[in-house]
């Protein structure tokens, strides 16, 4: 069994992932640090783990005017 405690930030997305073990020990954290555009749409996700960068996500968004 882990437990898994997350907080998300005002867009709600993940900013803390800490995951325990049955017995309430700590087994590991992922942390995750983010850059929003204009719009407050994530462009850039970086992912740590033990505050260790393991993980950089980009992704393009793009807007159509009607």
């Amino acid at each position: 069994v882990m437990v898994h405690h997350i907080i998300n930030d005002g867009h709600f997305n993940t900013v803390v992932d800490d995951h325990f073990s049955n017995n309430g020990k700590p087994v590991s954290q992922n942390t995750f640090q983010y850059t929003y555009d204009n719009t407050g749409n994530w462009i850039s996700k970086l992912q740590f783990n033990n505050d260790k960068a393991v993980k950089i996500t980009e992704r393009e968004i793009v807007y159509f005017n009607n």
